[in-house]
């Protein structure tokens, strides 16, 4: 995929990332106005969930963000550890991947390595 496709593709992710962070956030705010009415009493089983869905939501928002800077600054479909072209069906498969595949696999050789240092979530197998 050429990479205004890739770049419209991470404009229009972010966009719906960000209103799906927006909508969770109604969501807690109106169960916390509903459990005020029935007297303190709530439900908290789905809090966690929805927690988990917004934390999930803002790493991809940054991720995507991130990857939407680097087309600004023309570093885009580069890898930021080496700086060696990263493989045109990687950007397909994942337009936010911020390092080649051969960076991403130093890191731990397995299916999935985990940057705890920048919260990249990279999948090595493609």
């Amino acid at each position: 995929m050429e990479h205004e496709k890739l770049h419209q593709l991470l404009i229009d992710q972010k966009n719906e990332l960000s209103q799906r962070i927006e909508q969770i956030e109604r969501d807690f705010k109106n169960r916390r106005a509903d459990s005020r009415l029935h007297y303190g009493e709530r439900d908290h089983s789905n809090d966690d969930v929805l927690m988990g869905l917004k934390n999930e939501a803002k790493m991809k928002l940054e991720l995507t963000q991130d990857a939407i800077q680097r087309f600004i600054d023309d570093e885009f479909g580069y890898c930021i550890a080496c700086g060696h072209p990263i493989n045109d069906a990687r950007l397909t498969a994942l337009p936010h991947a911020p390092f080649c595949l051969a960076c991403a696999r130093q890191e731990g050789g397995n299916s999935t390595t985990v940057f705890s240092a920048s919260n990249f979530l990279i999948k090595n197998d493609i």
